[in-house]
């Protein structure tokens, strides 16, 4: 996102080791994780995987400015040397995980885990949770896989 003449990664943080010569992304958000939103859909934001030949380009969406997210150096580098490892385990992924039993018990196991926790806290509807978060993850299942692998014959 583009705020005040500056641009920054949205959705993660870096954590660099202070012991090890280590780098690691870490997301959050995960609720939107595999989503294919209004800025690429309405706003036109290339995906990750796309790259941007104008870097100097910004995408509007409800006030909010944004850059192709291949204009971030690490993201721009992270596809040039490591698409081939992220295709191979991201079709190790949905050909296991996603595409199995397991994803469907797991997300019970960890509905039935948190399930208490939502209901007793205040700023949370647990129906809504339930319907719009839980109930809609497992409908959509054929569709993040299917946007997924779009993303991987897209590049």
């Amino acid at each position: 996102y583009c705020y005040s003449g500056g641009c920054w990664n949205h959705n993660f943080y870096f954590y660099e080791s202070t012991t090890e010569d280590k780098l690691w992304i870490v997301p959050w958000d995960y609720d939107h994780a595999f989503e294919f939103d209004d800025i690429h859909k309405v706003a036109g934001v290339p995906s990750w995987a796309e790259a941007e030949p104008d870097c100097e380009r910004l995408y509007q969406l409800e006030g909010i400015e944004s850059r192709a997210p291949s204009c971030d150096n690490l993201i721009k580098w992270t596809q040039s040397e490591y698409w081939n490892e992220y295709t191979a385990k991201t079709n190790e992924l949905i050909q296991g995980s996603l595409n199995s039993n397991r994803f469907l018990e797991r997300i019970e196991e960890l509905t039935d885990f948190l399930d208490d926790a939502v209901k007793n806290d205040p700023k949370w509807d647990h129906t809504k949770w339930l319907e719009e978060g839980i109930v809609t993850l497992k409908e959509d299942r054929a569709q993040i896989i299917q946007n997924v692998q779009s993303e991987i014959a897209s590049n």
